[in-house]
């Protein structure tokens, strides 16, 4: 009976023991701190990547030279242009102003790390002045951006760089202004570098012209009095001071919305030219006929002056609208001296008859000194008939014969004015629709 219970005292004494010796070495394990943690996780942050590229250290090599291993190896730009607005087109100056959303990507061969080293992560980004980058320009830009650049760029750890250079471009086109305000206009943006040629540099754009067009129509928000129509992208090689460069050229067309100068210019001269022909129904008696042609002559003059301050004096064919604004006047002007011809005749017809009338209006007798009131009146038809006679030999016309020709003149006129207005207008807006 004595063994076993020595037995299970000697195992009680073994386990605690044991237990003891585990809570000691648990007593004298530290707990993890918040440096631990920090060390731990200090390969997570971007400053970790940062000081893997050494770009503070060594930032005179990534900003100095192009970014490329073997100095024959081209470094290769890709540039994604979209058109996020038409702010203005002036056709007296020949510019076109657009807000242009341009990001460029190209790679450099220094800038390159592991995500997995780095807790996942797989770009950021980082000042522009950093990194080296290409020197792309506008060839077509007459001022320069007056917003700031973009501070920073975006890195991948690929080494692919990327940058946004959004900025309102003031940038020269050439305008094709003769069917105004029916006209569609292309302008283009022409994007190359400033000193570096295509063996040290090649141009291409990402998106094809379709995909282009596609997406500034779902990014553009503003077009000023233009309908885009679509984007045209064009690559080629020019001879730049006898090196070649790639060039990449964005064209934009657009159509004007014509339907603002109908209404304020068109209309109204064309109601200007019907109110000049309902003038031939005013009596050519009176001087109000002159007074109204006139007047509606210089309302034409004052359209022409407004046409010209907006159409530019640059432009190699006349202008359609300037060739409506002429004919109208034109035709309004030959009216004019219709009108003044038909009164010139009736006031020749007039004076005639004057002189032609009876004696007996222009000499009273007395009925005191007349002897035979029969005696006289038959003298005095003798008298007026000579004279009648006279006068008619002298003018070489009956009474009547130039109020006859006014109004022939004056219908054949209507007729010819009539004709040629329609004709006009039908061949000028021929020209203009086609």
């Amino acid at each position: 009976m004595k063994l076993p219970a020595l037995a299970c005292l000697l195992l009680f004494i073994s386990w605690r023991r044991g237990l003891c010796h585990e809570l000691h070495v648990f007593a004298e394990t530290p707990e993890p701190t918040d440096d631990d943690t920090t060390v731990a996780q200090a390969n997570c942050s971007y400053h970790a990547v940062l000081e893997h590229l050494q770009l503070t250290k060594r930032q005179d090599l990534f900003t100095l030279s192009r970014p490329v291993k073997h100095h024959s190896s081209a470094t290769r730009v890709k540039l994604l242009v979209l058109i996020y607005a038409i702010l203005d087109v002036r056709e007296v100056d020949q510019t076109f102003i657009s807000y242009v959303w341009a990001t460029t990507f190209w790679q450099n061969d220094f800038i390159r790390w592991n995500p997995e080293e780095f807790c996942g992560i797989k770009e950021l980004s980082v000042p522009a002045a950093t990194l080296w980058q290409p020197d792309i320009t506008i060839e077509e830009m007459t001022e320069k951006d007056k917003s700031g650049a973009s501070p920073y760029m975006h890195v991948m750890h690929t080494g692919r760089v990327s940058y946004n250079n959004d900025q309102v471009v003031v940038s020269t086109c050439r305008m094709h202004i003769h069917k105004f305000p029916f006209d569609v206009q292309q302008c283009n943006l022409t994007f190359r570098s400033i000193m570096y040629g295509e063996t040290e540099m090649t141009l291409n754009s990402t998106l094809d012209s379709a995909n282009a067009t596609e997406w500034t129509r779902e990014v553009m928000r503003t077009q000023y009095e233009w309908v885009f129509l679509n984007m045209t992208i064009t690559k080629s090689s020019v001879n730049h001071y006898e090196y070649l460069q790639d060039v990449v050229i964005f064209s934009i067309n657009m159509r004007r919305r014509s339907l603002l100068y109908v209404v304020n210019f068109l209309f109204p001269v064309l109601f200007f030219l019907v109110l000049d022909l309902a003038s031939f129904l005013v009596s050519d008696t009176g001087g109000e006929k002159l007074g109204f042609k006139i007047t509606v002559l210089l309302a034409v003059t004052v359209m022409q002056l407004l046409l010209n301050d907006i159409l530019p004096s640059s432009s190699k064919r006349i202008p359609l609208i300037a060739v409506f604004c002429l004919g109208i006047f034109s035709l309004m002007l030959l009216s004019l001296m219709e009108s003044i011809v038909v009164l010139y005749l009736l006031n020749k017809d007039q004076e005639q008859g004057d002189l032609c009338r009876p004696l007996t209006d222009v000499v009273a007798p007395s009925r005191d000194a007349v002897p035979s009131e029969s005696t006289l009146e038959k003298e005095l038809h003798v008298l007026t008939t000579l004279l009648t006679e006279v006068l008619q030999k002298r003018e070489g016309a009956e009474p009547g014969y130039w109020s006859r020709k006014a109004k022939i003149i004056n219908r054949v006129f209507i007729v010819f004015y009539v004709c040629a207005a329609g004709l006009f207008l039908g061949t000028l807006f021929y020209h203009w629709a086609d």
